[in-house]
């Protein structure tokens, strides 16, 4: 949870988790590095956030680096 400066509060909940490797065809970094999976690619800890089927938003977490081999 969040609260905004003008004292509104955010949340959300976790309904759900998935984890894969950059070998796995479910894995938005698998065919290759683009501008829309950037963040994949970027330092450990960053979110990338995008919209499944046009109404849900998503979150996935890099835990570890693309770029580090």
């Amino acid at each position: 949870m969040k609260r905004q400066p003008d004292g509104e509060q955010l949340w959300s909940v976790i309904v759900e988790t998935e984890a894969y490797s950059q070998e796995q065809p479910a894995c938005h970094g698998h065919r290759r590095r683009s501008p829309s999976n950037e963040t994949l690619f970027a330092e450990p800890g960053r979110f990338y956030v995008y919209v499944s089927y046009g109404i849900h938003h998503c979150v996935k977490r890099a835990l570890t680096s693309m770029t580090l081999g």
